[in-house]
């Protein structure tokens, strides 16, 4: 039993490296390979064990759990590799992590539009993190687009989270 065991267990992740390292190659992002390729293996040592009947025979015990927890492993990586793969499609546009400086006082008023004569709308206490789409040059310095039409901060107003990185934002499209 315990040659099956390692049998398995070999199979099965050497199916899964090879599966793993085929999907990187469609440029596809590392956790989700991992999963899909753990997912892909499991089934293919299912189809294996009842095609082939090895490692395993299907028709002891042993080869029977060895069916549920491949196909359960199979489900498990399914739904992670589902829910990865629709929290990347509804995310949107990438949001850069900053916070809120001191520079302009305790509280700082976020701009409607670019501009430091424009209305305020919500503000924000210093040190409060705040979420950027992009930024725009103006005649007066740089302005940061808060995320969900938030409004504008200028540039010394904010100032990038440290350790995300993230980078910079890009320029917002005209």
């Amino acid at each position: 039993m315990t040659k099956n065991v390692r049998d398995v267990v070999i199979a099965l992740f050497c199916s899964a490296g090879l599966v793993t390292g085929l999907i990187q190659a469609l440029s596809v992002p590392g956790p989700l390979a991992v999963l899909f390729g753990l997912c892909v293996a499991s089934l293919l040592l299912v189809a294996d064990i009842y095609l082939n009947k090895r490692p395993v025979s299907p028709k002891s015990a042993f080869g029977r759990w060895t069916v549920v927890v491949l196909v359960g492993v199979a489900f498990v990586g399914g739904v992670f590799s589902a829910g990865l793969i629709g929290h990347q499609v509804q995310s949107g546009p990438d949001r850069y992590p900053f916070i809120v400086a001191a520079n302009s006082g305790p509280v700082t008023v976020v701009k409607t539009v670019p501009n430091a004569q424009a209305a305020g709308g919500r503000s924000y206490i210093s040190g409060e993190s705040v979420s950027v789409d992009c930024y725009v040059d103006q005649a007066d310095g740089r302005w940061f687009k808060l995320s969900d039409e938030e409004g504008w901060l200028q540039h010394d107003e904010v100032t990038p989270s440290p350790h995300t990185g993230k980078g910079s934002p890009p320029h917002c499209p005209d």
